[in-house]
């Protein structure tokens, strides 16, 4: 089964358009949060990512920005700013939906359990960072929101970060039974 794991979006609907031909190829499309703010027109990200079918949605800090019961007051200028704007050009359905996203999913593909997150918090230290991953139970880790792609190892467990779909980033990763492959694309 072909993953294509995308994150950090930032409303940059031309970005994602430019992929959607490829995304389309992988079995399972996995987003891992930021799709709105910056962008134009963060309706055409939403309704992108709706017509391919995306299998999970989490919801990043800026996604969150916009739920209902979020106080943008409690943001930094620049980030309250950015909230309001891209409240204003949303939908209402748009709006509704992120509602329902969650802050993390866990599944199997074959053998491996993954655990898909925004932000995955990393420890300074290896072995701290070794422990919280075998705590996770997750063979796999999943994680944006940094915008930087890192590929992590902990013998059989793995954390990836496919980068920032705004900075034209994403990762397929292959799995049977296990992880066969992982592809980290730059377009």
């Amino acid at each position: 089964m072909k993953l294509a794991v995308l994150s950090d979006v930032h409303g940059k609907d031309e970005k994602l358009r430019s992929i959607a031909g490829k995304l389309s190829a992988a079995d399972k499309i996995l987003f891992l949060g930021d799709l709105f703010t910056e962008g134009d027109d963060p309706n055409a990200c939403w309704e992108l990512l709706t017509q391919l079918h995306t299998d999970v949605w989490i919801m990043g800090n800026t996604d969150e920005w916009l739920c209902e019961d979020y106080d943008v007051s409690t943001l930094n200028a620049l980030c309250r700013q950015e909230a309001l704007e891209a409240k204003a050009k949303m939908n209402p359905i748009t709006l509704k939906a992120i509602q329902k996203w969650n802050k993390e999913k866990k599944f199997k593909l074959g053998s491996c359990s993954i655990l898909c997150v925004h932000d995955y918090p990393l420890t300074d230290s290896l072995s701290g960072m070794k422990n919280k991953v075998y705590s996770s139970g997750a063979d796999l880790i999943l994680c944006g929101h940094t915008h930087k792609p890192a590929l992590l190892r902990f013998e059989n467990k793995m954390i990836i970060n496919p980068g920032a779909v705004c900075e034209g980033q994403y990762v397929l990763i292959e799995i049977e039974e296990n992880i066969e492959s992982i592809e980290f694309i730059n377009f």
